[in-house]
């Protein structure tokens, strides 16, 4: 994978974490309304239980959701940390701050060369020399 395709994976990741945490807003809202309670499902003494209903069943079906979606964006909140590590270890601060404000702030050139005071292709230098020095991970 090349440098600046691997850096792209932010935006991709900012994303899936926005309708992550919104799917798992909508699944905690829902499942105010369902709140289970549960039955021994043996004898006395018995470690194992069940749903004793359909909502109750639905709401530990929005639990186990909920669960994937929060182990989802811990996974993608890693990812997001080990592209920033990427962007860190290029050994030039000018550098460094052109691809946090490109991939990690999502910024575009413009608004890239208005923030340093450069012209745009200046900026566009500067970023493809910044993504020779960047070493993708294998």
């Amino acid at each position: 994978m090349k440098a600046q395709e691997y850096l792209r994976q932010v935006r991709d990741i900012d994303r899936l974490l926005r309708k992550t945490n919104d799917r798992i807003a909508r699944l905690e809202s829902l499942s105010i309304y369902a709140s289970p309670s549960f039955e021994s499902g043996g004898g006395a003494g018995s470690k194992s239980f069940r749903a004793s209903s359909k909502v109750e069943h639905y709401a530990l079906e929005l639990v186990s959701q909920r669960d994937k979606l929060i182990e989802e964006r811990s996974r993608l909140l890693k990812l997001r940390g080990e592209i920033s590590d990427v962007i860190r270890a290029v050994n030039n601060l000018t550098y460094q701050n052109i691809l946090e404000e490109r991939y990690l702030d999502c910024k575009s050139f413009d608004e890239i060369a208005d923030d340093f005071g450069y012209s745009k292709s200046y900026v566009f230098r500067l970023h493809r020399e910044a993504l020779g020095l960047v070493h993708v991970p294998s």
